[in-house]
């Protein structure tokens, strides 16, 4: 009883604290969009006082009831805040805090909590978690850097916020793998020279794809740990790298600035498009310049600064426009714009995609529907080296039944799989395709380019953009496959969409290493 009367008062005080929250971030929307209606808490304060104060004159069983009753209240009142919070995007969220300054504990920690309370997170969402924990699990040091909490109380921390989430337990396998790939990231990162190669590798938008498609392995204190880790060691490599960056920059946008009166005469650059460049430079340098005086730049900002300088000097300098070369597309259009982790190939076929029709997957894919019919028939005199090429194939055993259904219902004209065995099907061929696509890489030199024929690294991009449409239809059918009883289908479907997962980040990285 007093155990279940303290978690509904913990509940109750985090949203309250997140609806004030909520009110103080209203300051810095735009004028005429408020983010909460300011729900009722007086009256269902009163109602959670009640139930204290009539502990002596009332049954444990109709108090327990009563409690229970509170709690599915909060569960609406949390549902009307989430939804509430889910119009401030998290670069608002960010600059909210750089504003104010504030960080500490106090703070901070009842928004976790919030979060954590959820049982479903949107990767914007995911990305607000990731801003706060930075916050709360590192430190800033005298001269401005960061550095990590003590390893108690990172454990004390993690241990608390997932203490609120009911969620099942994650596979200690997935863990590994994701803790494994964020050490990876950590170890590109801090491998960055310069400010470039902080750019070019991509590490801070590997982390943040990889939180994205981490699926339930999120929720564990070994992922937080290491993400934590990750996330530190970028900020402080960024910190380092920029600090020798922001002069020179600065410096060529003041001489930039400085000749736009001369250049306005120059009747080589008296056109429309080359003022619209200049125009959209100085635009890029003003939201430098204000993102610096708030210590907000991030990689993006520095990034689309400098194409808009180089662009600038390819017309009126070329000999210094290559130290200003971008090496990413623009996203100067939009705050929550990013660049995907994979060069996009020409448009992917229309849907309904079928493996086995796709030149990327063909053999792969036919290769598992021969060996999968062979076993599933029983016929054949070469059953039992079928079954050991199933084997090797490492399917999972309802990935080997979707592929069974596809080859069963091709044999009558107009018949064909579920969406969801289709999916399974599909993914299964993908994963193998790119982890051959990955050992074809590890045979040569790590970062020898020259050594992999134009052909295969076109494929792998091809094979990475793919699997991005992949994943997609695996979170819808998993929406899909929530609501149905034992919720069987839905830890199959998790668990092929995780091993999709490391199949997509190990070829990625490679990739990456190669400079594709």
């Amino acid at each position: 009883m007093r155990a279940a009367y303290q978690r509904l008062t913990e509940r109750f005080r985090t949203l309250w604290l997140f609806h004030q929250f909520l009110q103080g971030i209203q300051a810095v929307l735009p004028a005429g969009e408020p983010v909460s209606a300011g729900p009722e808490f007086g009256p269902l304060y009163e109602r959670i006082k009640a139930v204290k104060e009539s502990r002596e004159s009332r049954e444990s069983a109709e108090l327990l009831a009563e409690i229970e009753r509170l709690q599915t209240t909060l569960d609406g009142l949390h549902a009307t805040l989430l939804v509430a919070d889910r119009r401030v995007p998290p670069h608002v969220l960010r600059q909210f805090f750089e504003k104010t300054g504030r960080d500490e504990e106090k703070d901070l920690v009842p928004l976790l909590r919030f979060y954590f309370y959820a049982k479903q997170l949107l990767p914007d969402d995911l990305d607000k978690i990731d801003f706060l924990l930075t916050r709360v699990g590192s430190r800033r040091l005298a001269d401005g850097g960061l550095e990590l909490r003590p390893e108690v109380e990172l454990e004390t921390l993690s241990t608390a916020l997932l203490a609120l989430t009911q969620r099942e337990p994650t596979d200690p396998v997935e863990v590994r793998s994701v803790v494994n790939i964020l050490e990876v990231l950590r170890k590109d990162i801090e491998a960055c020279a310069r400010f470039e190669d902080l750019i070019r590798k991509k590490p801070l938008e590997n982390i943040r794809t990889l939180k994205r498609r981490m699926g339930n392995s999120f929720f564990s204190p070994e992922v937080l740990k290491a993400l934590l880790a990750s996330n530190v060691a970028a900020k402080r490599k960024f910190q380092t790298l920029y600090a020798r960056e922001e002069n020179r920059i600065l410096e060529k946008s003041r001489n930039l600035l400085a000749m736009e009166k001369e250049l306005e005469l120059d009747t080589r650059f008296a056109t429309d498009e080359f003022a619209a460049e200049f125009a959209r430079f100085k635009r890029e340098n003003e939201e430098f310049e204000r993102q610096s005086r708030r210590h907000g730049v991030r990689a993006r900002d520095v990034r689309r600064l400098k194409e808009a300088i180089h662009r600038i000097l390819l017309r009126v300098e070329p000999g210094a426009a290559a130290d200003f070369d971008s090496t990413f597309e623009s996203t100067s259009g939009g705050e929550r714009a990013a660049p995907p982790p994979a060069a996009r190939p020409a448009a992917a076929p229309a849907p309904p995609w079928r493996a086995e029709a796709d030149p990327l997957t063909e053999a792969v894919a036919t290769k598992i529907l021969h060996a999968v019919d062979l076993v599933g028939d029983g016929v054949g005199p070469g059953r039992a080296s079928t079954s050991d090429a199933v084997a090797n194939l490492n399917l999972e055993p309802w990935e080997f039944l979707a592929a069974l259904d596809i080859v069963r219902l091709g044999r009558t004209p107009g018949r064909e799989a579920d969406s969801v065995g289709r999916l399974l099907f599909n993914a299964a061929a993908l994963r193998i395709r790119m982890d051959e696509q990955a050992r074809e890489l590890r045979g040569h030199a790590q970062g020898d380019l020259a050594a992999v024929p134009p052909g295969p690294l076109d494929a792998m991009a091809a094979c990475l953009y793919r699997s991005q449409e992949i994943d997609r239809e695996f979170r819808t059918a998993l929406l899909g496959a929530e609501d149905e009883e034992g919720g069987e289908r839905h830890r199959q479907l998790t668990r092929s969409r995780f091993r999709h997962l490391r199949a997509f980040t190990g070829l990625w990285l490679l990739q990456n290493a190669f400079g594709g």
